[in-house]
């Protein structure tokens, strides 16, 4: 939402789903990260929004980050995880669930790599089985920003962007080696539309995100810097560690040297 996750949907039968045929009933108000309308193939795996070499060389150091192919099928584990991440927020058919999972791929993107570039539009999303993602923007002084993070066990999708078929104003890339699971997003849009289980899980994961984004906007102006901290370190564990701090500073909103500070005074046996 990290849960913690673009356009009119395909073809929906707004007869079953819908009152009528009003734009509000072609968008779905659901994954806080959904919108598309769906490319001439909508099963074809599209190119990362940063363009990927396609080098032998890059592809065998893709492959050495995490042991898989760069994109492949995904693998029994992958499906497993995802399977019971659906199962904890609503129950859609068997086979529809089995459709969705033989749709996706598999994605190894390393340290650095982007999956959604600012500038460029957002047509994918992903579910994170290993390593993390960093939201980040950059101000109009220069100054690069984290806005959030994705961690295992987690969908990932530039929202905004997905929904309106506008270029994101964000980037999201690989803070550690990740392994993912991916979707362009208007196959998930197909899957709203055959069933209301479907809608559900959006909602489930959409309401997830909105109250991440609202205790995170509220802890700025209720929560002192130390007690963000601890959140932080609550939420993410030993993942903490593997953060650099500059990057936990702006996501706390403090400058690194205030952070370093709050750290010898939360950890000083550190």
């Amino acid at each position: 939402m990290n849960v913690l996750v673009e356009r009119p949907s395909p073809a929906i039968k707004t007869g079953d789903l819908c009152p009528d045929d009003s734009e509000n009933c072609r968008l779905h108000p659901l994954w806080r990260y959904a919108r598309l309308a769906p490319p001439e193939n909508p099963l074809r795996a599209h190119p990362t929004a940063r363009e990927r070499p396609d080098s032998g060389d890059s592809d065998s150091k893709r492959r050495a980050i995490l042991g898989i192919p760069a994109e492949s099928s995904m693998t029994g584990e992958h499906s497993d995880a995802i399977r019971s991440f659906i199962a904890r927020f609503a129950n859609p058919p068997r086979q529809q669930i089995e459709n969705f999972l033989e749709s996706g791929i598999a994605r190894v993107l390393k340290r650095g790599e982007y999956f959604v570039d600012a500038g460029k539009r957002s047509e994918e999303l992903a579910f994170v089985h290993a390593g993390m993602l960093r939201y980040h923007l950059t101000t109009i002084d220069g100054r690069d920003v984290t806005k959030d993070f994705s961690m295992p066990n987690s969908f990932c999708v530039a929202f905004t962007s997905a929904v309106t078929k506008q270029p994101s104003q964000i980037n999201i890339s690989a803070l550690l080696p990740c392994d993912l699971s991916i979707w362009p997003f208007a196959r998930l849009e197909e899957m709203f539309a055959m069933d209301l289980q479907w809608q559900q899980l959006g909602r489930r994961v959409a309401e997830g995100m909105y109250i991440r984004k609202e205790r995170r906007e509220v802890s700025f102006l209720l929560e002192s810097a130390q007690d963000r901290y601890l959140s932080l370190q609550r939420e993410f564990g030993s993942l903490l560690g593997d953060v650099p701090q500059y990057h936990i500073a702006s996501y706390l909103g403090i400058a690194p040297e205030s952070l370093s500070r709050l750290r010898r005074r939360v950890n000083p046996d550190q």
